[in-house]
């Protein structure tokens, strides 16, 4: 069940996460802006940096691993430094 549904366990709507297919994000407001400036993990700027697909993806993927998603990404970056 956790290979499906990562940590969340069942859910009404759609079984897959949407993909964010874009390269950039708006802000509404500059009180928004200063939101993000200040760590709100809920905000993104430029999906290089983060975005909501990928987000997704770190949670499905420690759920999996049983890791916190900030231990997984440091496992991932030192395996990929590896080779």
């Amino acid at each position: 069940m956790r290979a499906v549904h990562g940590d969340h366990g069942p859910r009404s709507g759609p079984l897959t996460p949407p993909i964010a297919q874009t390269a950039t994000f708006a802000f509404s407001s500059s009180a928004e802006m200063r939101r993000y400036l200040d760590g709100d993990p809920a905000l993104y700027l430029y999906t290089r940096y983060a975005n909501p697909t990928l987000d997704e993806l770190e949670r499905a993927l420690a759920a999996l691993e049983g890791e916190d998603e900030d231990d997984l990404a440091a496992d991932i970056e030192q395996a990929l430094a590896a080779g």
